[in-house]
């Protein structure tokens, strides 16, 4: 069907395309939505790509949702985009379901176990589309051009650092009480070797951030931190 496009419209994607890659993206796009079945649906679809990468990426952001606040997206991207190594599926399994507790103290293992999910790749392949990589088990944004896009975003304008934090230490107090040394108790508790390793660096990327030098998310680092290095039992299980 795409052979039989008029060489005018196929020029179309070269318009705004400033690198191969932005064309490729535009070309891989339009493959994958259902083919069109007349010469006048392959031109509709075409000409509805826009011309620049910054509004093609606005277009399939919309056409897929992954920026709808409560989507899986808005869940994963802070994660995926400020990870301090390269996180895996499980891994974003046990993010998504962090991300969904609203109240620090609904977080519990019990909470965990039944919410974290052991198959994610399809959900994140299908909300997420080309903006992400899947390489084994490992998740990364696909290409800078993408990731520059997706930290432009309202959502990056809070300080994901102290997000990040924070959720790395209410997991950690989370899964205290079951604490254990062992391979069992890491395969249960997935998000375990990042949270309790990568903590230290999202405080110091909050206190040392000198875009905020009197900001109160210091405070909130710091509180964070706090509450879980005075608390004996917290403290051990971190250890």
């Amino acid at each position: 069907m795409w052979k039989t496009l008029k060489p005018r419209e196929a020029e179309r994607l070269w318009a705004g395309s400033s690198t191969l890659f932005e064309l490729s993206q535009k070309i891989s796009f339009l493959g994958g939505s259902t083919t069109p079945c007349t010469p006048d649906a392959g031109e509709a679809a075409v000409g509805s790509i826009p011309d620049t990468f910054a509004r093609f990426f606005d277009h399939i952001a919309s056409s897929l949702g992954f920026l709808a606040p409560d989507s899986l997206g808005c869940r994963v991207l802070p994660w995926i985009t400020h990870s301090l190594r390269v996180l895996t599926i499980s891994e974003l399994a046990v993010c998504v379901s962090v991300e969904g507790v609203s109240v620090p103290e609904k977080l519990t293992s019990e909470y965990l176990r039944k919410n974290s999910s052991w198959s994610l790749r399809a959900d994140l392949e299908r909300a997420l589309g080309p903006v992400i990589s899947i390489t084994g088990e490992k998740v990364q944004i696909s290409h800078p051009l993408y990731r520059e896009r997706i930290l432009a975003q309202p959502m990056f304008r809070g300080n994901t650092n102290l997000q990040l934090l924070i959720r790395c230490i209410d997991y950690l107090k989370a899964i205290g009480a079951s604490w254990s040394v062992g391979g069992e108790f890491e395969r249960e508790n997935r998000l375990v070797e990042y949270a309790a390793l990568y903590w230290p660096d999202h405080y110091r990327a909050v206190m040392t951030d000198n875009e905020r030098p009197l900001s109160p998310d210091k405070e909130d680092a710091y509180c964070s931190v706090v509450s879980l290095l005075y608390e004996y039992e917290y403290f051990k299980a971190w250890l």
